[in-house]
Parts: C-alpha cells; structure tokens; sequence
C-alpha cells in the first residue's frame, strides 16, 4: 500500500476506467422488456442467495442485475466489492481533493454489459444466471485475484484458456469486445490526459494490461516509457 500511496502523491489527479454502476446510474432511460415468468423467478432467487433485499435492482436492466451479481460472487471467496481497486482508489483520490477522471462513460459501459436487443439480452441474462447457479465464477474470480496479488503475468495472460467461460467464437467475440476492443479508447484517453499536461494514475482491471492489444504496448506504440514495477518480496519471483 505504501509504494502506492507513494505513487499517488506524486500525481495531479486518478484516471480510471469507471467504476462498475451503481443502481442510480444502471437505470435504464427507457425500460426494457420484462423477462418470462420462470427468468424473472431464478433471477429474483440469485438476489436472495446473495442476501440483498427483493427490491435492491428495482428499475435496473436485467442484463446489469446479472453482472452485479457476478461481480457479488467475489464476497464468497473473501473479496468484497465494495473495496476494489477503482472504486477505493477514487474515493481516497476525491477525499483528498484530487480530481478523478473516467476514461469510459456509463453510456459505454452500459453499452457493453446490456445488450439493446431484447432476444440478445435475454440470452445474457439466461447464460449469466446459468453460471451463478453453478457456482462456476467463483474459483475464477478466486485465481484471477491471486495472479493479480502476486503480479502473476502468465495467468492472466493465459485467462481464456482457463476461465471455463471461453465456450465457442462467440464467448471469444464477447471476450474480445470486453477487454481488448476497449483498449485503444483507454490508451487514447491516458495519452489524451497527458496531452493537456496533466499527470495523472491511470488505474485499470488487470486484464487489459496482457496481450499484444494490453495498455502497456498501446502505450508504448503512442511514446510512452512503459517499465514494470514489483512491490516487496514479489520482486525476487517476477519474470
């Protein structure tokens, strides 16, 4: 933490890809259509197994409802939401009076996690809900956050081949539309930043920093330096 800290006190101000939504900013402009009764009935099943109340995604798309839920699975494995990176690193930037600027806007990100069409939204909700049921996300959130703590580069490199949410060219396709289609924008608007004379942390989800279209090579190909850092014991392991 004190490297970090360290590292923040030397910026103008936190740059990061916006935090996931919060029910206010998921509400949907225009309500989407309702989900048949027996969806409508496993989904209202999750938001109890995960201890919220019956109305807590009340106006929120069905589509973002699923992706809140996954994102509440981390709490079985030790890891509580509430405390990740963007979001903390945000609020002690703001508490501190330093500017927080979103490389993405809800609209994007909204745009990504709810599909507009109605029969490619329910088949989100269905596959999503699919996964909680089975429990299947949990020991892929469990890896993922170790080979984040221990700055293990391979396996999150390696994330697709196992993830067990890689099943055909369209897991692939979305995968791709997740994380590395994302990137440019997110290189564009740190370079951008930087342009206007501001230095500034750019914080980002792990995933978008592997692979030959990671924000270390974007970076790098726009004139940025781009050197690792290894905090403490991990120094000595890194590759």
């Amino acid at each position: 933490v004190m490297p970090m800290a360290a590292a923040l006190s030397r910026w103008f101000g936190l740059a990061c890809v916006l935090a996931a939504l919060g029910a206010g900013q998921a509400r949907a402009a225009d309500c989407p259509p309702p989900l048949p009764a027996a969806l409508q009935a496993r989904l209202a099943r999750r938001i109890a197994a995960a201890c919220l109340a019956p109305g807590a995604f009340d106006g929120v798309d069905p589509a973002l409802q699923v992706v809140a839920l996954g994102v509440l699975e981390a709490r079985w494995v030790g890891l509580d939401p509430a405390y990740a990176q963007e979001p903390a690193l945000a609020a002690r930037e703001r508490a501190a009076g330093r500017p927080v600027r979103a490389l993405e806007s809800v609209a994007m990100q909204r745009a990504l996690l709810a599909p507009a069409a109605p029969d490619a939204a329910r088949a989100e909700v269905e596959a999503g809900l699919a996964e909680l049921e089975q429990d299947r996300g949990r020991k892929t959130i469990e890896r993922l956050a170790q080979a984040w703590n221990h700055g293990d580069l391979a396996t999150l490199a390696s994330y697709e081949r196992w993830c067990g949410c890689i099943h055909d060219a369209a897991d692939r396709a979305q995968m791709r539309a997740l994380n590395d289609a994302r990137n440019p924008a997110l290189a564009d608007g740190i370079a951008a930043l930087h342009a206007q004379g501001l230095r500034v942390f750019a914080a980002v989800g792990a995933l978008h920093m592997t692979g030959p279209q990671g924000l270390p090579r974007l970076l790098a190909a726009r004139g940025f330096r781009v050197t690792r850092v290894v905090f403490g014991a991990r120094a000595a392991g890194a590759q």
